[in-house]
């Protein structure tokens, strides 16, 4: 319930708002009746894979396959799709985080934890054709 209410803040205070304009870490308390419960509010940078090499890859096995005997173009779209696999990979790695709220309390002598996360995507983010 802690941490259901403390992601649903965060989505209205991110709404709108660039990533700059948030601190990535963010600690608290809540209010009473719940005092002894605290809150971290993480927001990280996504770190996605080599998704160029996965599609070159996937190409190389295409064409060890195929029998065309038109392999010029088949370079030739290996390249683009290598091209489009970067910059979408990049405008991902721009434009999507991670926000993570962990609640935690004291439980007898041990420290419990309960621990939700969301993306957060920038729609407005540009798009940098040239990686």
């Amino acid at each position: 319930m802690l941490a259901r209410k403390a992601m649903a803040e965060t989505e209205v205070e991110i709404a709108g708002k660039k990533f700059e304009e948030l601190p990535t870490e963010l600690t608290g308390t809540f209010d009473d009746p719940y005092q002894d419960y605290t809150f971290t509010r993480k927001i990280k940078e996504v770190k996605l894979p080599n998704l160029a090499g996965i599609s070159k890859a996937a190409q190389g096995d295409k064409q060890a396959d195929s029998r065309s005997s038109n392999s010029q173009d088949e370079d030739k779209n290996s390249q683009m799709m290598e091209q489009m696999t970067k910059v979408l990979t990049n405008f991902l790695s721009k434009a999507l985080r991670e926000v993570t709220i962990t609640v935690e309390w004291k439980r007898g002598i041990t420290v419990q934890k309960y621990e939700v996360a969301m993306y957060w995507v920038d729609l407005n983010s540009d798009v940098q054709i040239n990686p």
